[in-house]
């Protein structure tokens, strides 16, 4: 069934453009210095925010990320202790989703850290 349906090439592909996505986003100015890591296999896939023991004020990014994606209507999860965010799509997750995905982080994102610097 998994092979008829191409469900592990899909699993593939938008793991990949998923990691690609977030990595394309950690490389701009705005995040470079925010997303310290990402990483993943398939379709878990994570991203890191820095430590935030160095006093670089991003404790709590992760939670304030991701209830900014829920307010956007994607649920995403906490991890650990480490200020890091987990992607887990279901298998059948389309091109155009993973996209909205990306986009809907992105401006969570940056709309944690708008408030972190108007509080500073």
């Amino acid at each position: 069934m998994f092979e008829q349906e191409g469900i592990l090439q899909n699993v593939v592909r938008r793991g990949e453009q998923l990691e690609k996505g977030l990595e394309i986003m950690r490389q701009k100015p705005q995040f470079k210095n925010v997303i310290g890591d990402v990483r993943g296999r398939g379709l878990m896939v994570a991203a890191e925010f820095r430590d935030p023991g160095f006093g670089d004020g991003y404790a709590g990014i992760a939670k304030d990320v991701s209830m900014g994606c829920l307010e956007r209507n994607m649920l995403l999860l906490n991890t650990g202790a480490r200020e890091t965010i987990r992607f887990a799509p279901p298998l059948v997750v389309t091109e155009t989703e993973v996209e909205e995905c990306l986009s809907i982080f992105e401006a969570s994102l940056t709309s944690a850290l708008a408030t972190r610097t108007m509080a500073a």
